[in-house]
């Protein structure tokens, strides 16, 4: 994978069609963006890949002047430079979409959050919709509050977002792409217990909802078994809606 000056990152179009496949229904009317760090002229915040359920909007005047905008959807910022620094270049394809995936759960768990409809599409920005530079900056705190051990290393990844990585890497793995499945970044990375484990609490579920999406899924009651795991695991109450 080569490096590029495109606002988006190389390779975006394979990725896309991957995120699409496992989201299904979660993606059918919305862009998907998958922006390069440094085209997008953002800062390092010390992620591999960041998003905001409003980052389409925030980086919406960057998308227009590129000619990019194709209305509202998921909108991911991927540090390529940053991936290509620290992973050799046989790896680099699979642990780009690795990070997409895990963006793309946070992605699913923000757009439900017990609504008939995900989210509201608005066609203008909020008024208290951040900037760029403000964004980076939560981000970066959120990254040294992990690295001073301030915060558990798993904060804001909770219960909801680690569900629906969970059906997104099972549909990985029924689609034969279990490499990008176990580069996906959650569970025992974040010091909870390992994929396999909250797969099984999950195993219900993840049969009977492999062809539908993936909101609503996460707008039920999870099972006693995945709840019981995350209490263990965290030592606090499942907080499975939002």
């Amino acid at each position: 994978m080569q490096a590029t000056a495109a606002l988006t990152v190389a390779g975006s179009d394979r990725v896309e069609a991957l995120l699409r496949q496992i989201a299904g229904d979660d993606l059918n009317r919305e862009a998907v963006y998958l922006l390069n760090r440094e085209a997008a002229r953002m800062e390092q915040a010390g992620f591999l890949g960041c998003y905001y359920e409003a980052l389409d909007l925030v980086l919406r005047n960057t998308l227009a002047h590129a000619h990019e905008w194709r209305g509202r959807g998921f909108c991911a910022v991927i540090d390529v430079a940053a991936i290509r620094q620290h992973h050799e270049a046989a790896a680099l394809d699979r642990l780009l979409a690795a990070v997409c995936v895990h963006e793309l759960a946070h992605h699913l768990e923000a757009w439900g959050r017990l609504s008939a409809t995900p989210r509201p599409i608005a066609s203008e920005p909020p008024p208290n919709l951040p900037t760029v530079v403000a964004l980076v900056a939560q981000w970066r705190d959120q990254n040294e509050a992990r690295q001073k051990e301030s915060a558990p290393a798993w904060t804001g990844h909770g219960a909801r977002f680690h569900r629906a990585l969970a059906h997104l890497c099972h549909r990985l793995k029924r689609e034969g792409h279990w490499g990008i499945a176990t580069a996906t970044l959650g569970f025992a990375g974040y010091g909870l217990s390992g994929m396999a484990k909250y797969e099984r609490t999950l195993a219900g579920e993840l049969l009977s909802g492999e062809g539908s999406a993936i909101r609503p899924i996460l707008d039920s009651h999870p099972p006693p078994a995945f709840e019981a795991l995350w209490e263990r695991d965290t030592g606090q109450p499942c907080f499975w809606w939002y």
